[in-house]
């Protein structure tokens, strides 16, 4: 199994946890042991709120499969980022 393969499948599964997360925040907190007497309105907006960066980063490995140099870009910009920054 290739490199891309292997990452095009974790992307799918961290896709498929965002997506349950945020339409079905009370079964997957169910799944990952989240007791059911804390299940509240809080807690699903919140447990909502953790789907959205599963979503995120699961585009952003399909897309540095697609296109490799924008993610050498992208790291590139972030480690330069405390460069960067002003000093008070």
């Amino acid at each position: 199994m290739s490199l891309r393969s292997r990452a095009l499948m974790m992307s799918s599964a961290r896709a498929g946890i965002g997506v349950a997360s945020i339409f079905a925040p009370s079964v997957s907190a169910r799944i990952t042991g989240y007791p059911a007497e804390h299940d509240n309105a809080t807690a699903r907006m919140i447990g909502r709120l953790f789907g959205v960066p599963e979503l995120l980063l699961a585009w952003l490995v399909v897309d540095a499969v697609r296109r490799p140099e924008v993610l050498w870009a992208r790291l590139a910009r972030q480690a330069s980022r405390p460069l960067r920054a002003e000093l008070p």
